[in-house]
């Protein structure tokens, strides 16, 4: 047995990455688009996964994860019975090992709550987690049609459980240096509360940072790196440029730019590195570079 108290999201992932067949999974609250996209390349990779989540405007929104196309791939997907709340957070992967915890799959979750995570390969237990799934799938409604979202609601705990979950988004996604989704999220939690202050003074910062954006440029080999606060990058992906790599504008390189990503830049140095020759070696380095910053 193995106890998980911190970066849990980052845990589930590795576990569901190494998924052979299949995974069982009911969680009351599922909002987490990286976690759900690991769901989505299992399914597209021939593996069966089936989901139990609570039908209220947590999960079933407008905005939120695309159980549609979950259901297209061919994903079993489930509403839970909604005349009990359904508070499960576990799943069962291979019919070999459990998560389960405190830690529902959503922003919230992951970055202002305390949580937890147990993983257990004890059979009695997995065939215990596997009898309440079934009864939760008996209980609940399979969706095969077309999953209609639901109505904003007035209920005021759901509100402020997006409202959070947004704004922890927001954050996550500005990390990452996707600006528009970290703009988006933020102005999804001012639809909630449009008064609230912190929220506000989030949207601005936002729209700052999209408005004169701060370009970081480094060089893949570590070699130098230097970065402008106010001076934009002027080029294309797979173009070359030159570029003063000091202050004093005595020294001049070449670089060439791999990808631009929100307001980040990554660009590949000439120092003991040749540039990429075509698209396909382009490519190949882009999604090296990606798959790092991901991970890290």
């Amino acid at each position: 047995m193995k106890a998980t108290f911190r970066n849990i999201g980052e845990q589930i992932i590795e576990q569901l990455k190494s998924v052979d067949n299949s995974v069982l999974i009911a969680v009351a609250w599922f909002t987490n688009e990286a976690i759900f996209d690991i769901l989505l390349d299992l399914l597209r990779n021939g593996k069966s996964v089936e989901l139990i989540v609570n039908n209220d405007t947590i999960n079933n929104r407008q905005d939120g994860l695309n159980f549609n196309q979950f259901i297209k791939q061919g994903g079993k997907f489930y509403f839970a019975d909604n005349s009990r709340l359904m508070h499960n957070k576990f799943a069962v992967i291979d019919n070999s090992k459990i998560i389960s915890g405190s830690y529902n799959w959503t922003y919230n979750a992951e970055f202002r709550n305390s949580e937890n995570i147990v993983m257990t390969y004890n059979l009695e237990t997995i065939e215990e987690f596997k009898k309440e799934f079934a009864l939760l799938k008996t209980n609940g409604q399979q969706q095969t049609e077309v999953i209609i979202p639901l109505a904003t609601t007035s209920d005021i705990a759901a509100k402020e459980y997006l409202k959070e979950d947004y704004f922890a988004k927001s954050i996550l996604e500005e990390k990452k240096g996707n600006m528009k989704k970290s703009q988006k999220a933020i102005q999804s939690a001012q639809e909630l509360d449009p008064e609230n202050k912190k929220i506000t003074e989030r949207a601005l910062e936002i729209q700052k940072k999209i408005e004169k954006p701060k370009y970081d440029y480094h060089v893949e080999d570590g070699q130098f790196s230097f970065d402008f606060s106010e001076n934009r990058l002027i080029g294309k992906e797979g173009e070359i440029i030159k570029l003063f790599t000091d202050r004093s504008g005595d020294t001049e390189d070449e670089i060439y730019i791999l990808f631009i990503d929100g307001f980040y830049v990554e660009c590949v140095g000439n120092i003991e590195r040749s540039f990429p020759a075509n698209k396909q070696e382009h490519e190949e380095l882009k999604q090296q570079m990606i798959k790092m910053y991901e991970e890290l």
